[in-house]
């Protein structure tokens, strides 16, 4: 998708991060904010619009934004991805927890699945259908004036 926004003129880093091994007391979301901290810093006088991709994504990125500025944050569903999931198969809650914020930018999520409680009436939802994310993704941003 980065290939894409380049090939469009906009100014885009793909920022892939690899879940670290897990060290004693320390969380992995913690681990994995600060490579996203560190890998955003130097990038850029504006405010990023992070894309995430898949749930351990989103929670990296809603804890990013819950400290830092953003024009905005779209995230989606990826039934793809890896996750650090618990016995139930679930994503594990203690290491990968919800960061609530106040919803200051644009927030675009694609899913078949509802948005976390906390942004009830702050999110923009379209449905997730594979393969028309990037056309979604510009057309929310045309319609925002992004």
């Amino acid at each position: 998708m980065q290939k894409q926004f380049s090939q469009l003129g906009y100014f885009s880093v793909d920022a892939s991060i690899s879940l670290p091994e897990k060290k004693e007391k320390e969380l992995l979301l913690s681990t994995c904010y600060q490579e996203l901290s560190k890998a955003t810093s130097d990038l850029s006088f504006f405010p990023p619009l992070l894309i995430s991709h898949g749930e351990i994504a989103s929670r990296i990125s809603q804890k990013f934004v819950s400290n830092k500025p953003a024009s905005g944050l779209i995230m989606i569903e990826d039934s793809t991805t890896t996750t650090t999931t618990t016995n139930d198969g679930k994503l594990n809650e203690q290491e990968f927890p919800i960061s609530e914020f106040e919803p200051r930018f644009p927030i675009l999520m694609i899913s078949n699945h509802s948005a976390p409680k906390f942004l009830d009436g702050w999110i923009d939802q379209v449905e997730l259908k594979q393969g028309n994310e990037f056309k979604d993704i510009l057309q929310w941003m045309d319609e925002l004036g992004m």
